[in-house]
């Protein structure tokens, strides 16, 4: 896709996918999300331009302020729309934003416009998909969805975590809410207990258990930064319903 734009003042340039909560708009109420968009990022530093498909509405912004704080004034439009009592007929919409990677050059729009599809691809496969619309804050799930793309990314999430995964649909156990926490809280027990409502004593065999099963090193760093990665990896399968189902080992 080929944008021909031209401006003196840009330093910059990003393609923001904007999609409408399925309903019936006329053509007045996307007009009038379009101005009052544009009427936001304007104020933030942005010149806008808007093309509209269905429901869709892709809005090129020319950055015209310094590159060092365009994500935090988008950030400030985004807040601003998000909290404002703006109506599309009746009803407040609710937006599904993908926010593409920055660039520099005007002719490099039409890559903005690819990673701002692929922001929102990610987004759907996330179990929390408001966490970011920044394609480049994604970083991770960036390099799982690009790995996704081509392995066999469930193959090499189970290497690492198949007996977690049985444990928990054998017993019905929360070894993994468990191990993220674990790692979130940076192996303090006691942040972890209490982030779990439950007492040391019974975190205390839960480790043991995960050490059994994934090995008493499973906290040594770059073991470690493997199991973080391949949760995230496990967590994007489980989002987008691409993991396949596993036989239950013997535990």
């Amino acid at each position: 896709m080929a944008f021909h734009l031209s401006t003196n003042q840009a330093k910059g340039a990003i393609v923001c996918h904007c999609k409408l909560e399925p309903q019936e708009y006329s053509n007045l109420d996307i007009t009038y999300f379009i101005i009052y968009f544009r009427t936001i990022f304007e104020q933030q530093g942005f010149s806008v331009f808007a093309i509209e498909k269905r429901y869709t509405i892709i809005f090129i912004l020319l950055n015209n302020r310094s590159f060092s704080t365009w994500i935090h004034r988008m950030k400030e439009g985004i807040k601003k729309i998000a909290e404002s009592d703006f109506k599309l007929g009746n009803n407040k919409p609710k937006l599904v934003m993908g926010i593409g990677k920055y660039v520099e050059s005007l002719t490099n729009v039409h890559i903005s416009y690819q990673t701002s599809i692929e922001t929102m691809q990610i987004q759907k496969k996330r179990f929390h998909p408001c966490e970011s619309y920044f394609y480049d804050e994604l970083h991770i799930f960036r390099l799982i969805s690009l790995l996704h793309r081509h392995i066999d990314l469930q193959e090499i999430v189970l290497e690492y975590l198949a007996p977690i995964i049985s444990y928990d649909r054998k017993y019905n156990a929360k070894l993994m809410d468990t191990l993220k926490t674990y790692l979130a809280c940076n192996g303090s027990k006691q942040e972890t207990a209490k982030r779990l409502y439950i007492v040391r004593q019974t975190l205390y065999h839960r480790i043991q258990k995960l050490e059994k099963l994934l090995g008493s090193d499973f906290m040594d760093h770059e073991k470690r930064l493997a199991i973080e990665f391949m949760i995230h990896a496990y967590d994007f399968l489980v989002s987008s319903k691409q993991m396949k189902p596993i036989e239950v080992e013997s535990i």
